[in-house]
């Protein structure tokens, strides 16, 4: 189901950073420790956690990455395979931390050089509850609680084979750089930097193991705030809200992964936002400078929640935004109880099925990106890890099992590891209860270790011997449990990436009698000597007919039970055994070494999860066994081979007697039987090994494990091909190889090829993958450069050009090209584009060279044809003349040339007017191309008034009765004016019929026409009366008009006339 962003926030009861502190000054000088941890990268060194009081710790060396540049070395400290401390050592000085039961001590060198304790009784909280109030209403701090995608009958947890490394950002608050206590920096970079180292360290030590990711704290010092800035005296919820943006103005986004802000907030001790690791805005946390609270509020922006069930014991309040699955207060990390130094196995799976999806950059600078998820947009580096899970063998493990109330039980997981690698078991109680549902938790959540069966019962304090609160199991209930296992490492220190296995059952508790040992036993027995068990068996749980149990001996007060007394008998409540004559003495238990027998004995139901002991509290004891001298010995071996090995799949070990001495009896059979167990591919598997040696009516077993695997790649047989270079068009063809393997029998060689570009050269990568069963390879690959062939035009090359006419457009060019591989040219032809007319187009030619290699280049010629040059008129041209009015000439026909067009139309017309009382005839010729250039030439005919008219004599003659054809009068001013006579008006009209005109704008549409004109009011008065430009009926615009007007004069001869008119 869908994730809704919430904040998680960490804050101290009652709203107050309210500790019990105390600061001491240690009589340690910090030079004295400087000088132990020189010896070496391994050491012990009891610290000191109070005036009295200090911890024997195992340190091991970790680089960090401020070892190198910044000369920081830096140690973890573990105490019993937990996490207790971190320091880091610069220029004489230490500097870390300690978590030991409750309380978090700061260690620091005072400035005379010794070293200072400073104590702080925590309790930091997380959850909705801040202030002692659980928020019902909205308030700034609620959060939708969600369950996990994979709440389900059927949980797992994802695996990845990639360690996912982030760029974490810690930016430090002016109020912890300025602070002059312990708990501050005293405004020393150097100190401030130590800070980051340790961090670094301890984050590391923690989520590589559990989640598969590793952090690199930035170097960068503009993180460190040297005085007031936007963060000072804001609260938890203003910082998480502009963090990212204030950390990428500081050092820039693509400086960081992750960020986190170090702030000296009051109302919380953390706050952070759910799942902003895999969003842009990656900052959204803030946190005091405790390690647990950065490492919380870190796990938040990853997608986990909170697993505690209550908030304080003091104020048992209910978060909604925890899954309740830890008792009280919790134990992991994400709650916020003792030792808070692992992950449950509920916050890895909610992490892990967000992470494994997180695209990554596989190359450190962070430019390929492997994996696609659109709801992710912040990417970290990712390193590919080969590393196969282990398995749980989930059919020896029952949907539930029934036990009866008070009684201890244990996990047996039956798994084991592909690559033999040794594995830690967790068994964790996981009752997810949503919202305000009261958690079911009863049972304490411990980290994974390498021990197995996992137990619950019972358990003392080695302080104090007394019972441990919350250890005894008292619960009556329905109860799920989560079965992991990993191949992690207890202290991970290289690049590596865990792998797990989960199975899931249920522990069904009901009232009964509680099964459990009822004989009292003594403190002192001989060996051989029998004694009688009886143990309480409710019959109404454990079925009479089928359950059985085994019955085992501890002498080291229950660490571990390597003597079976009895392998299988009826779980009836009564059985006598032998005690095998050894010899079991006291040991040394708690932290003041007191004394307790050391033997007990373990009654565990077979195929079931309920066990009993005998007496275990310490301040009892258990009891002890004295070997009899006069009783043969017991038969054991003394000489052994490794209980565990592994071997390679070619070379298993025969069972070999010899490996083996065994004492307590002189003459003994040694024998073996094999089982395979099947792994992951047909050579990788688990040889259970049983060697049995029988005498002297005594028999004794010896179990090893092989572990076969196949982890050797398979060789080709053929000499390998090299890489070479090679022209275009003899490139080889990619061979055949095969391979063989010391395993497997069937080896498939895959081929493939890739091509690609490196700079002018086509390069060819063949490949082959020889793979066997188990899914190792091997791969070669042979690079080939394929040199490119050349091919060149040779001579001058057509250039673009611009002509004014079709014909002097250049013949095409024959072009020769030079080479190798064959060249030759083609010439593609010739396109026309953008044509409008026969003279004014453009045009295109194109050669296309090529080479048998596949070489092509090409050469393209553009022509542009623009005919821009007018026509020239012939001859000699009228003039301007002045004539009387019977001497009027006609107007002549005038011809006209072109640089182009070879036919040149000119059109006449005329226009009639007065000037100064004189009749004035104005001849016009145009002269236009093909491509609409065009030439005008004017005659104007000045016509003088003559006193009397003389008439025409000679010529033809009109018809009798008739006057003499007159030349028409074109009144060609044309006002739209309401009531003006000034029309387009041929005169005189009586001697001209069937007139029929058309009158057109400067652009060549058609604004008039009449078939009849002038009759029965037939006029233009300089409005439109056709449709298209504009409108019938619409007044025209002022300007110049164009008419064409046929017509018959009185003799019936057809006529043409056109001119312009004016209209206004």
């Amino acid at each position: 189901m869908k994730y809704y962003i919430y904040l998680i926030f960490s804050f101290i009861s009652f709203g107050q950073v309210a500790f019990a502190q105390e600061t001491i000054k240690t009589s340690t000088k910090a030079i004295d420790v400087i000088r132990l941890f020189s010896v070496g990268n391994k050491i012990e060194w009891a610290v000191p956690i109070s005036k009295n009081e200090k911890i024997l710790l195992q340190w091991e060396e970790r680089n960090t990455s401020f070892t190198q540049s910044e000369g920081i070395r830096s140690f973890v400290g573990y105490h019993d395979k937990n996490l207790v401390a971190v320091i880091s050592i610069l220029n004489g000085t230490i500097s870390g931390n300690i978590r030991w039961k409750d309380k978090e001590i700061v260690l620091k060198t005072s400035e005379d050089g010794f070293l200072i304790l400073y104590t702080e009784s925590s309790n930091h909280k997380c959850g909705t509850c801040a202030n002692g109030h659980c928020h019902s209403d909205k308030p700034s701090t609620k959060r939708p609680i969600l369950l996990s995608d994979s709440d389900t009958p059927t949980p797992s947890i994802p695996n990845t084979n990639v360690l996912r490394i982030y760029r974490l950002a810690m930016a430090v608050s002016y109020e912890y750089f300025s602070d002059t206590s312990i708990i501050g920096f005293s405004s020393k970079v150097e100190e401030v930097k130590k800070f980051w180292a340790t961090k670094e360290m301890e984050l590391n030590e923690v989520y590589t193991r559990d989640l598969g990711i590793r952090f690199e704290v930035v170097k960068d010092e503009k993180l460190i705030s040297t005085q007031r800035d936007e963060i000072s005296g804001r609260n938890a919820d203003y910082i998480i809200n502009n963090a990212t943006r204030i950390i990428n103005s500081k050092i820039g986004s693509q400086s960081y992964d992750l960020g986190i802000y170090i702030a000296k907030v009051t109302e919380v001790a953390g706050l952070a936002y759910l799942e902003n690791a895999y969003k842009t805005e990656k900052a959204a946390a803030v946190a005091l400078v405790s390690r647990p609270v950065i490492m919380h509020e870190i796990g938040h922006l990853f997608g986990a929640r909170h697993t505690f069930s209550i908030t304080s014991p003091s104020r048992p309040q209910i978060d909604p935004a925890s899954d309740k699955t830890e008792m009280s207060t919790g134990q992991s990390i994400m709650s916020y109880g003792y030792p808070r130094d692992f992950f449950s196995l509920r916050s890895i799976q909610m992490i892990r099925e967000k992470l494994v999806n997180v695209p990554y950059f596989s190359d450190i600078n962070r430019t390929q990106k492997v994996g696609n998820n659109p709801s992710v947009t912040n990417f970290p580096y990712g390193i590919a890890i080969q590393n196969q899970p282990p398995t749980i063998d989930k059919t020896k493990i029952k949907a539930s099992y029934k036990i009866p109330k008070e009684t201890f039980f244990q996990f047996y997981i039956p798994a084991q590891d592909p690559e033999s690698k040794s594995l830690l078991y967790a068994a964790h109680q996981t009752d997810i209860r949503p919202e305000r549902q009261a958690s079911n938790a009863r049972f304490l959540t411990r980290k994974a270790t390498s021990s197995n069966p996992v137990t619950f019962q019972t358990e003392y304090s080695e302080k104090s011997r007394n019972e441990m609160a919350n250890t005894r199991p008292n619960a009556v209930g329905t109860f799920t449990f989560w079965l992991g296992v990993s191949d992690a490492q207890p202290q991970q220190t290289s690049n590596y990436i865990s792998q797990y296995d989960m199975a899931q059952t249920q522990v069904i508790i009901e009232d009964g009698t509680t099964f459990k040992i009822t004989s009292l036993m003594e403190k002192n027995y001989k060996g051989g000597e029998d004694v009688q068990l009886t143990w309480s068996v409710d019959e109404q749980i454990f079925n009479k007919n089928t359950s059985r149990v085994r019955i085992l001996l501890s002498d080291d007060f229950g660490k571990t039970f390597k003597y079976i007394l009895v392998a299988s008998t009826e779980n009836d409540g009564n059985h006598t055994i032998k005690l095998p004559n050894i010899s079991v003495k006291t040991i040394a238990f708690g932290e003041q070494k007191w004394n307790v027998n050391a033997g007990i004995i373990k009654i565990e139901e077979i195929d079931g999860i309920a066990y009993a002991l005998t007496t275990f509290d310490p301040k009892v004891g258990g009891f002890t066994i004295t070997r009899d001298p006069s009783l043969p010995e017991i038969l054991t071996f003394t000489k052994t081979p490794e209980a565990s090995i592994s071997v390679s799949c070619e070379a298993i070990p025969n069972a070999d007697d010899s490996q083996f001495k065994t004492s307590g009896c002189d003459l003994v059979n040694i024998t073996h039987t094999d089982t395979k167990i099947n792994g992951s591919c047909a050579n990788t598997y688990t040889i259970k090994r049983v060697y049995t040696a029988k005498g002297c009516d005594q028999s004794v077993n010896f179990e090893q494990t092989i572990f076969v695997r196949d982890d050797k790649s398979p060789a080709f047989k053929e000499t390998l091909p090299t890489n070479v270079s090679v022209e275009e068009g003899k490139i080889p063809e990619q061979i055949h190889l095969t391979a063989t393997d010391n395993c497997s029998t069937n080896v498939g060689v895959i081929k493939s090829k890739e091509e690609k570009q490196e700079g002018k050269n086509k390069v060819i990568i063949y490949k082959w993958e020889a793979s066997d069963e188990c899914g190792n390879k091997s791969t070669h690959t042979q690079k080939i450069t394929v040199i490119p062939s050349e091919i060149n035009f040779v001579g001058e090359l057509p250039k673009n050009m611009t002509v004014t006419c079709e014909k002097e457009i250049p013949p095409v060019p024959t072009l020769k090209v030079s080479g190798s591989c064959n060249p030759k040219v083609v010439y593609n032809g010739e396109t026309k584009s953008n044509e409008k007319c026969k003279n004014d187009y453009v045009l295109t030619r194109s050669w296309t060279a090529t080479n048998d290699c596949g070489k092509t280049i090409t050469h393209t010629q553009i022509v542009t044809i623009k005919d821009d040059v007018k026509p020239v008129f012939s001859g000699t041209l009228p003039t301007d003349i002045s004539v009387e009015e019977n001497k009027i000439p006609e107007q002549m026909d005038l011809t006209a040339t072109d640089n182009c067009s070879e036919k040149v139309e000119v059109v006449k017309s005329q226009e009639n007017k007065e000037e100064n009382g004189n009749r004035v005839i104005i001849y016009k010729w145009e002269a236009s191309d093909e491509c609409g250039n065009k030439v005008t030439h004017e005659q104007k005919v000045t016509i003088k008034k003559s006193s009397q008219p003389t008439p025409p004599t000679g010529g033809v003659q009109p018809p009798t009765g008739i006057e003499p054809t007159k030349e028409m009068i074109v009144y060609n001013g044309v006002s739209t004016e309401s009531g003006s006579e000034n029309y387009l008006k041929f005169e005189p009209i009586e001697n001209y019929k069937n007139l029929q005109i058309e009158i057109f704008n400067e652009l060549g549409q058609k604004v008039y026409e009449s078939k009849n004109y002038q009759k029965n009011g037939e006029v233009f008065r300089g409005y439109a009366n056709v449709k298209g430009v504009f409108r019938k009926g619409k007044r025209l615009p002022t300007g110049t008009y164009f008419y064409i007007l046929k017509y018959q004069d009185i003799t019936g001869k057809s006529n043409t006339k056109q001119g312009y008119l004016f209209v206004r």
